[in-house]
């Protein structure tokens, strides 16, 4: 571990992928989504052995933020990135399947709901859509409270946290790799670790802001983020970096049985999950395959 770290610190600089890379498929990637998904489902099933449950969301963040950095530093890389094609590709692949969840949860709540709760159901549905639910339900529910279960659109916040980083990082990162392209790691870098500083002063002094808004769940994206930029260099033998593979799977999954409700999330709490998918990484999923 000591050699795979001293790699990551002594090259990490920005070092996007070469002309003509792709991002392989990752079995492995949809292992995490699938380690992340089912015990948030559990969670809102009210599996009570599950009692952090809820840090799933915290996987998807990180997963996310490599994701959509990979995608972007392969396409500037190129010369071939285009904000209206990312976007594009982007509304491809969320609308679609958000508009058939939309119109099934409208369509059950006009059959099962109370005129009040169509009413609340309605605006949410109008906020989902235009991506700042997180906002709504920061308004106005506690994501913890037993009542909160039964919101058809609650879990929309985290897609809404999602699209917003997406509104912004791609801003942001080209304009650094144009202008200040040896900056892009030091200035993303510096956003995650003031990211994490509030995030960490806000589960004690704003807590539902701290839960529900970009500003303090950035640092998760972030971690991704920087995670995609690091340099591709495998560590230690095969057997190594399996078994820091299960390792790092374990201390995954641990904060899901001993973090609950009463925990502050998600500040320090947030950290084990979203350090051990960046330690166990030891190379990028990103490979040339162009000339």
């Amino acid at each position: 571990m000591d050699k795979a770290w001293g790699l990551w610190t002594s090259t990490f600089q920005f070092n996007p992928a070469p002309r003509g890379a792709t991002i392989q498929y990752q079995p492995h990637i949809d292992g995490l989504r699938a380690v992340a998904i089912v015990p948030v489902v559990l969670f809102h099933a009210g599996v009570t052995s599950l009692s952090g449950g809820f840090v799933g969301v915290d996987i998807f963040f990180v997963i996310s933020g490599y994701l959509i950095t990979a995608i972007i530093s392969a396409d500037l890389a190129q010369g071939q990135f285009s904000f209206a094609d990312f976007y594009r590709r982007r509304m491809l692949r969320i609308l679609p399947l958000l508009a058939v969840v939309l119109l099934a949860v409208l369509t059950a709540g006009q059959v099962v709901l109370f005129p009040a709760e169509l009413q609340a159901l309605g605006a949410s549905a109008v906020a989902t859509a235009l991506f700042v639910s997180n906002i709504l339900f920061y308004l106005t529910t506690d994501y913890f409270e037993a009542s909160a279960r039964s919101i058809p659109l609650l879990h929309t916040w985290s897609l809404a946290v999602e699209e917003q980083f997406y509104l912004v990082f791609p801003v942001l990162a080209w304009a650094l790799h144009r202008w200040a392209r040896r900056y892009l790691v030091i200035a993303l870098l510096a956003l995650v670790l003031s990211s994490l500083v509030l995030s960490v002063f806000g589960t004690q002094l704003a807590r539902f802001f701290t839960f529900y808004l970009l500003p303090t769940r950035v640092w998760e994206l972030g971690a991704g983020a920087l995670l995609a930029l690091a340099p591709a260099r495998p560590f230690g033998s095969r057997p190594l970096r399996e078994l820091i593979a299960w390792l790092g799977l374990a201390l995954l999954i641990a904060p899901m049985f001993y973090l609950s409700e009463a925990s502050a999330f998600p500040g320090l709490n947030a950290l084990p999950p979203v350090l051990v998918i960046w330690g166990s990484s030891p190379t990028r999923f990103i490979s040339g395959t162009g000339p």
